[in-house]
This record gives structure tokens, C-alpha cells and sequence, in this order.
């Protein structure tokens, strides 16, 4: 896959993630980027887009729920 950076390869990459039905979110956090967000089973995926760059990470887990919100909150803090 050749995945170019800026807005051109965003776009493209936003048609090819649309050609598989996978679901995201885009999100703004600083000005000089935007990440595309999505998942697949047991992954969790952020690719970057900037003007000059693009980068992506991906988490894994076992997508198991808790009721124990204690652990949340701890995680929360620890921010």
C-alpha cells in the first residue's frame, strides 16, 4: 500500500478505508495534523497525516469489558 502524506493522501487513503467498509473518525489535535482512527478485532489504529509526513500505530487488547471502573479511574489519573 503507498499511503502519501498531506491532505491528497488523506483523501485517498479515507476512499480506501470506504472501499472496505471500515468505519473512523477523524480527529484535529494540533495544526499541523489530522488522524484517521479505526478498528479491526483486537486493534486499534491511528494513522497520521501531515503536510510532509504520514505515520501510523497500532494497540492490540483482547476487547474484553470490565464492570470494575476502580481500574478506570486509576488509568485516569495516572494521565
Amino acid at each position: 500500500m503507498n499511503v502519501r502524506r498531506g491532505l491528497t493522501g488523506l483523501l485517498a487513503y479515507l476512499s480506501f478505508l470506504d472501499d472496505r467498509n471500515i468505519m473512523y473518525d477523524l480527529m484535529h489535535r494540533s495544526p499541523s495534523d489530522i488522524t484517521v482512527y479505526f478498528t479491526l478485532v483486537g486493534k486499534r489504529v491511528e494513522v497520521r497525516f501531515e503536510e510532509n509526513e504520514v505515520d501510523w500505530c497500532c494497540f492490540t487488547g483482547d476487547e474484553s469489558m470490565d464492570t470494575d471502573f476502580s481500574e478506570l479511574e486509576a488509568l485516569i489519573e495516572a494521565r
